[in-house]
């Protein structure tokens, strides 16, 4: 069993069978396994990178009928470019939202400043992407006014049509946030703000910090961190109606405070039967909780159970500002503040009978260069994961994969870009498997939008 990898350049590729036998190679060239029995079974996985290389294995698996000769690694180099920087002049806004970027089915992307636009409350952007893959330079969507409400935070949402929607932290009539929506009108272009919903500071829930989500129907989904029946936040619904209005946002689950956990802050996470994950601060042991609300035949939502409770021991503290990602079989991944000193990723792997279990797929303190995750993970098609931190080579902020084995399991932990100054506010994925971001600040504007390409 043997093959050729490419793109090592002097770094150190790290292959395994079954993750078992190792082969190192620290240039270009072919590499063999020891020989195993007719009929037996391969699954070639990646268990080191070169470092700020993205790597993939061809005819990874299989079954050793005949003598195995063609499996091929190739390995790029990450190239990181800046597609925008606000500057002082403040029109096209000013400090990119944290989380806030998203990106639609043609790889446009979009996002949202804190500050600066016309009025000086924030603006929504957006990078058009042009048929060779490059993007033209960003331009002003929206300029907030008062009436929009302040504070625009958390992930943006779009839709089937590229209708945008976001959430300001305050402002409304009783000044706990709004909901807005820009329609995109034929031309590309988009219209005026509207809001579709106003926070109040009673049994609904008020102040949405963690962005909003929109299912294959049009419905939003999000969550209030404070106020609703029980003064823990809330989970919400803003129903689509057949002529595309909504109809008021009604209040799925209310927060107790005990097991369920209380204060969620981050983005929710849909599966695709259209139940929802997320995080809240508390619960059993008082160090965060994934919860799950199960959606019924009907389309309504079961009450919020806790899927796991972190104990705030090895597997560390979920933070309710951070969100979860999910795979097609069901199993949850996400990064804690703790655990192993430095913070971990860990996943949350499906029983049949529908109960959670938690391994930890990474200690970062085991990593010397690499420390403190920030926020939400991403997942592509092949399952692997990508994050960011606040420590990398420069003492900055980083970027880093976890390739995703034939087998399920996950390589080691690999850099893909140390920044030099600055770190990370938003990350995004292509199709092909390229990073988009935007920094607060790095050093250079007010903010910039970034990518990452392979």
């Amino acid at each position: 069993m043997s093959g050729n990898a490419t793109g090592v350049d002097g770094g150190t590729l790290k292959l395994q069978n079954k993750l078992t036998n190792t082969v190192t190679l620290v240039k270009d060239g072919s590499f063999s396994f020891p020989p195993a029995p007719a009929g037996s079974t391969y699954s070639v996985g990646l268990n080191q990178q070169p470092a700020g290389k993205h790597c993939k294995v061809s005819n990874a698996s299989g079954t050793l009928n005949s003598d195995v000769t063609n499996i091929t690694v190739s390995c790029t180099s990450m190239q990181f470019s800046r597609l925008a920087t606000f500057t002082a002049n403040g029109v096209d806004g000013l400090y990119p939202v944290s989380d806030a970027l998203a990106m639609d089915s043609n790889g446009n992307l979009y996002g949202a400043t804190s500050s600066g636009g016309s009025y000086g409350r924030g603006a929504v952007f957006g990078l058009t992407r042009n048929a060779d893959g490059s993007y033209a330079p960003a331009t002003t969507l929206y300029s907030f006014t008062l009436a929009d409400g302040y504070y625009p935070y958390g992930a943006l949402a779009i839709d089937n049509a590229g209708n945008l929607f976001g959430i300001m932290v305050c402002g409304g009539s009783a000044g706990a946030g709004t909901i807005y929506k820009l329609a995109r009108n034929p031309n590309g272009s988009y219209t005026s703000a509207t809001t579709l919903h106003e926070f109040t500071t009673g049994i609904a829930g008020g102040v949405p910090m963690g962005g909003l989500i929109v299912d294959a129907a049009g419905n939003l989904f999000g969550t209030a961190s404070y106020f609703g029946a029980n003064n823990q936040g809330t989970v919400f619904e803003l129903v689509r109606k057949a002529d595309g209005d909504y109809l008021p946002a009604i209040t799925l689950h209310a927060f107790t405070g005990g097991a369920d956990g209380g204060g969620p802050s981050g983005p929710l996470t849909i599966d695709s039967t259209g139940n929802l994950f997320g995080i809240a601060g508390g619960g059993s042991h008082g160090k965060g909780v994934v919860f799950k609300l199960a959606r019924k035949a009907d389309g309504s939502y079961a009450p919020a159970i806790a899927a796991y409770s972190f104990t705030g021991g090895t597997d560390g503290s979920a933070n309710p500002f951070w969100g979860l990602v999910i795979d097609g079989t069901g199993n949850l991944f996400g990064a804690a503040e703790s655990g192993a000193n430095k913070g971990i990723v860990f996943k949350l792997a499906r029983n049949a009978d529908g109960s959670y279990s938690s391994t930890t797929l990474h200690s970062l303190s085991t990593n010397g260069v690499v420390n403190y995750p920030l926020a939400s993970l991403l997942l592509d098609s092949a399952g692997n994961l990508f994050g960011k931190t606040d420590a990398g080579s420069y003492g900055h902020s980083s970027i880093f994969q976890f390739v995703r084995n034939a087998d399920g399991s996950y390589a080691p932990l690999t850099t893909l870009y140390s920044f030099s100054s600055g770190r990370p506010s938003a990350l995004v994925l292509d199709s092909a498997g390229n990073l988009f971001g935007t920094t607060g600040s790095d050093g250079v504007g007010y903010g910039t939008v970034f990518s990452l390409k392979n």
